[in-house]
């Protein structure tokens, strides 16, 4: 495996690691905040 391949792999996963924190941390506390506003489409995002 060469380093291009490497590195590309690793942007990726980074960049995967830091949507999923972003999202954690501001999307679902806004949606948790909305709930009662839009409790289906809070219910259907969040398990």
């Amino acid at each position: 495996m060469n380093d291009t391949i490497k590195n590309t792999i690793l942007f990726i996963y980074i960049s995967f690691n830091l949507l999923v924190f972003s999202y954690l941390n501001i999307l679902l506390p806004l949606l948790k905040s909305y709930s009662s506003s839009f409790p289906s489409f809070a219910n259907f995002l969040i398990p």
